[in-house]
């Protein structure tokens, strides 16, 4: 049928407009993105009120003159949207003060990335078929030690951003249980040809 952008889509869904044209399911319960927005605004604003602007200092992606600019903007803010269309400036664009946003409410600091940039490469696999697991069984054993299939076990920076961005998802959708998904085994297929 017809095509159009996620973030239109997403712009149907919040206004309550038909957005059936553009999905393949119709019955899939989408996220209320209203409910999700004012979660997330209430954790960021919880966040940065409780911050002092030499911790948001640490934050990557914060550079000198935006803390105290996020932490007067966010007190006369009534919602997301408002608060991040009034932190906007040439310097800061829209979809920088979204990244450094998200890292504050991650904990995502400079010595974060530091951390990421030493990482040992890892592969994380979702789901295979027998022709995955054929492929994964040539693999030399060096290469085998660095493919994850659960994050049971895993001690690493990456996957801790990323247990602690599903955990943050769950909480603002009110869907609790989701990140306990993480650390489920990979789907496996009995067919050769499954994409």
């Amino acid at each position: 049928g017809k095509i159009s952008s996620a973030t239109s889509i997403r712009n149907l869904i919040e206004q309550n407009n038909d957005f059936s044209d553009y999905v393949f399911d119709n019955n899939i319960k989408y996220t209320n993105l209203k409910t999700a927005k004012l979660n997330l605004f209430t954790i960021l604003k919880y966040k940065l009120l409780l911050s002092n602007k030499e911790y948001l200092k640490t934050i990557l992606g914060v550079e000198e003159g935006i803390e105290s600019r996020l932490i007067n903007i966010i007190k006369e803010s009534n919602n997301l949207d408002e608060f991040i269309n009034n932190v906007v400036t040439k310097r800061y664009t829209i979809n920088k003060i979204k990244r450094i946003l998200i890292n504050i409410i991650l904990d995502i600091q400079e010595k974060t990335n530091l951390c990421y940039n030493n990482t040992d490469f890892q592969t994380r696999v979702l789901g295979f078929n027998l022709k995955g697991k054929k492929l994964i069984s040539l693999l030399e054993k060096d290469i085998k030690k660095n493919i994850i299939t659960t994050l049971k076990s895993v001690e690493n920076n990456i996957y801790n951003i990323e247990l602690k961005s599903t955990m943050l998802y769950s909480i603002i959708t009110n869907n609790t249980q989701l990140y306990l998904k993480e650390y489920n085994i990979p789907i496996r297929s009995d067919e050769e040809n499954d994409n």
